[in-house]
């Protein structure tokens, strides 16, 4: 049922034709994913977009705004979460729109920490830009 509102390719969910992410969010909604969508503003930088993670996912007041801290605080999710499956969309317009080269880092480092997580501790850590 899954590949009718997704595929996986690369390590990212991407949206079936025919399909918006409010189905695939609705999909995963009712698995009982934390979710978090990341579509504001404030994620067009690489400041305004580690806050937006901050915020979002709690991390501690000792987070450090680079990239780094960004994969270091998602595979801490393991131990600090609270959640064992999470599900994090990305509206590709509206982050890092003329930063290619943080876009890319970042989904090195959402790739990473997704791999992390599931290996090491069986939690399911799934990304979607659309």
């Amino acid at each position: 049922m899954m590949d009718l509102f997704f595929t996986e390719e690369k390590g990212f969910l991407k949206v079936s034709p025919g399909k918006t992410i409010e189905d695939v969010g609705l999909f995963f909604n009712s698995l009982e994913y934390a979710m978090f969508f990341f579509e504001s503003e404030k994620c067009k930088t690489r400041e305004g977009l580690l806050m937006e993670f901050k915020e979002k996912l709690e991390f501690p007041d000792c987070f450090g705004f680079n990239w780094d801290a960004l994969e270091d605080s998602l595979k801490n999710l393991a131990y600090e979460g609270h959640s064992k499956k999470y599900f994090l969309g990305f509206k590709d317009s509206a982050v890092l729109p003329e930063d290619l080269k943080g876009k890319e880092i970042l989904k090195d480092v959402l790739k990473s920490a997704s791999a992390f997580l599931k290996e090491n501790h069986g939690i399911d850590f799934k990304s979607i830009f659309f």
